[in-house]
């Protein structure tokens, strides 16, 4: 279990970065896609105890590395021009503002799991076009393409832990599904 001094050390490290981003804003302090690419992705920059449910998450998977009975889809449709190159940022943004999205949990030495934080990177992006399909066909392939993506699994040691499934129906409609 995490001690007190260690989660406060480590809220402190965390505090002292943001803070500092905060007081010198620039080019430096949010990172690229291209310059995390450049990085080592999965080279662990910190790391600590898990949290009781992410112990019972950690075993869970450990016990049933297939199951994704714990994966949370959701699915918006977009009625809009969508560029990959957007969307590709905005992922990528979200993913360098959530810690628990380039986190990892790997087991140490001694087999006890420990949340590894990571450089934020880019999730999977899955990407269909389906603008070619005739319209009653349509649905029922986007279904079924959303359905097998939503019941892969993840690998709890790699992050990202998202990935996300783009379809292209029109122009100016799709769906997107993280």
């Amino acid at each position: 279990h995490p001690s007190l001094r260690e989660f406060a050390r480590l809220t402190e490290s965390a505090t002292s970065r943001k803070t500092a981003d905060a007081v010198e804003p620039g080019p430096a302090s949010t990172p690229s896609i291209e310059s995390t690419h450049q990085q080592e992705a999965n080279e662990p920059f910190a790391s600590a105890p898990l949290t009781h449910a992410q112990q019972r998450q950690w075993i869970l998977a450990q016990l049933d590395p297939e199951n994704p009975a714990y994966n949370i889809p959701a699915a918006v449709k977009v009625s809009a021009k969508l560029s990959e190159d957007q969307l590709k940022q905005a992922l990528f943004e979200i993913c360098n503002r959530h810690d628990v999205l380039h986190t990892a949990f790997v087991a140490n030495e001694d087999d006890r799991p420990r949340a590894e934080f990571r450089k934020p990177q880019l999730p999977n992006l899955y990407h269909i076009d389906l603008t070619e399909t005739r319209n009653e066909e349509k649905e029922t392939r986007l279904n079924s393409w959303l359905a097998n993506h939503a019941r892969q699994p993840f690998d709890l040691s790699h992050s990202p832990l998202m990935r996300v499934a783009w379809a292209k129906l029109d122009d100016d409609q799709h769906v997107v599904m993280l």
